[in-house]
């Protein structure tokens, strides 16, 4: 396994997204809260042998022959940019790879927005709907939302600028740069 150390290369770039659901009068209701960061660093695990490849492939719920039917080339011909983001993309989904989160920090803001549609929904009881579950977050977080019937439905994870890409070792070590290592 190779790993990768990823940074944005610019602040107030790091977005989190925590999704809750409910069943509300028959109708699935969304509720979904938005933080920001300053900054962050994860690091990116990429399969080199066969059968380290095969697994992540498996975890991805492909095979080889969809590699080849969808990219028109083989996996071993890729190498390894099939299993990490463009630097320079200026958009990123984390859970599209396989990696693990060092550090967030220097959260800068936090939004919650309920998403119905209006025929479920009318604006004025999605506002409502809004303040209790800010309530809810403000009580006991999302304990007090599960509580309140409110499914966990995952977090996503983006960064939404290019980034830095440098090989390190499986704690994040980037060999010659003593600023990291966590």
């Amino acid at each position: 396994m190779k790993y990768y150390l990823l940074e944005p290369k610019e602040k107030k770039s790091v977005v989190e997204y925590q999704t809750f659901s409910k069943e509300i009068n028959e109708s699935k209701i969304y509720a979904i809260r938005e933080e920001g960061y300053r900054g962050g660093s994860w690091i990116i695990h990429v399969p080199e042998t066969d059968e380290e490849i095969d697994l992540r492939l498996e975890e991805l719920d492909m095979t080889r022959d969809d590699i080849v039917a969808y990219y028109g080339e083989d996996i071993n011909s890729m190498g390894e940019k099939f299993f990490l983001p463009d630097p320079d993309e200026d958009y990123h989904e984390l859970n599209d790879y396989d990696f693990e989160m060092i550090q967030m920090y220097d959260g800068c803001w936090a939004d919650w927005k309920i998403v119905a549609t209006l025929d479920t929904m009318c604006e004025e009881d999605q506002d409502d709907l809004l303040v209790k579950v800010e309530e809810l977050w403000a009580e006991d977080y999302d304990f007090a939302l599960t509580d309140d019937g409110w499914s966990d439905d995952g977090t996503t994870t983006e960064v939404q600028c290019e980034i830095l890409l440098r090989e390190c070792d499986e704690s994040g070590y980037v060999e010659g740069d003593e600023t990291t290592g966590y």
